[in-house]
């Protein structure tokens, strides 16, 4: 837990790093502090501490314009660190989903650079009975089915939820974009590939 509450400082800290203007034509390595850099090369090679190694090199490259090592290594990082999510995954899996918010995750982050290996129909056909019938999420498969959206009456038509944070517990936020961006990839992936053979 200390490990990823000091790398999720460091992708704060990354935020405030000024975007680099013209990073297409030369390479600008990222002011990165080294307990950031050490974190990133010697972290945990599992969870999210795992996945959130893979989202710094992200961020850094596509929100930032810059490497953190440099474009060849951070690539190469990038590349070992999505085949370590995926082994973890393909585990999470054969244990019947004990982790879908995690395997989620790792399937959004490593399918945005390219990795399609994450995207397997029966991962995501049971990832799909994670929603819940008000469209959102959770992670807690005893919560399906639940009537999560108690209504409140109130004068006119306005309306309003009794429990408005989470519905009951039935809609978990982090799952529901993990959830959605995973879909996103697999449309993604669809849209390139069905294009890519009529053209």
């Amino acid at each position: 837990i200390y490990f990823l509450f000091c790398l999720d400082a460091c992708i704060a800290l990354l935020g405030e790093h000024p975007i680099a203007e013209g990073s297409h034509k030369v390479e600008i390595t990222c002011k990165t502090p080294k307990k950031c850099k050490d974190g990133i090369s010697n972290g945990s090679d599992f969870g999210y501490g795992l996945t959130h190694r893979v989202l710094y090199l992200l961020l850094s490259r596509f929100a930032r314009g810059c490497s953190v090592f440099s474009l060849k290594e951070d690539k190469f990082k990038l590349d070992k660190y999505c085949m370590r999510a995926f082994n973890e995954a393909q585990f999470i899996a054969g244990q019947g989903y004990k982790k879908p918010d995690l395997m989620m995750e790792q399937i959004v982050i490593c399918t945005l650079i390219g990795h399609a290996q994450f995207l397997q129909v029966d991962w995501i056909k049971h990832f799909l009975t994670y929603q819940t019938s008000s469209g959102c999420f959770t992670d807690d498969s005893s919560l399906l089915g639940v009537n999560e959206l108690p209504m409140v009456e109130v004068p006119g038509d306005d309306w309003t939820l009794s429990n408005n944070v989470i519905m009951n517990g039935a809609c978990n936020g982090h799952t529901t974009a993990v959830a959605s961006a995973m879909l996103a990839s697999v449309l993604r992936y669809i849209l390139e590939h069905n294009n890519s053979s009529t053209t």
